[in-house]
């Protein structure tokens, strides 16, 4: 997993999660209509923000499963038919980075 995806996403959770318990605090502190109660709301609410905010920049960290994955071909045979058709048998090595795993694959195509 990519370092800097987990680190913004720890940040985004315990920093959310400190500014909402501090106005939860600060807010259930003050009784009635106070300063109190307008700073612990504006707190929890900038817990809420700081959260959303860094899980958005943390998905733009997030790795793309599909940029791990290769194929290489190994086999291609063509066939022609009289009508203009062709007919692909083909055969590739197909790699996946992240698993470290290798498979062969087999396809056939047509073409009209």
């Amino acid at each position: 997993m990519n370092k800097k995806y987990v680190s913004t996403k720890k940040i985004a959770w315990i920093g959310g999660a400190v500014l909402a318990g501090a106005g939860a605090i600060v807010f259930l502190s003050g009784g009635g209509v106070s300063e109190n109660n307008i700073i612990g709301a504006s707190l929890a609410v900038g817990g809420v923000a700081w959260t959303t905010i860094f899980l958005l920049v943390a998905n733009s960290y997030k790795p793309d499963n599909y940029t791990n994955l290769s194929s290489a071909p190994i086999y291609q045979k063509d066939v022609h038919f009289s009508n203009g058709s062709s007919l692909s048998l083909g055969t590739d090595l197909l790699s996946d980075r992240t698993l470290g795993s290798n498979t062969i694959g087999l396809g056939l195509r047509y073409n009209f």
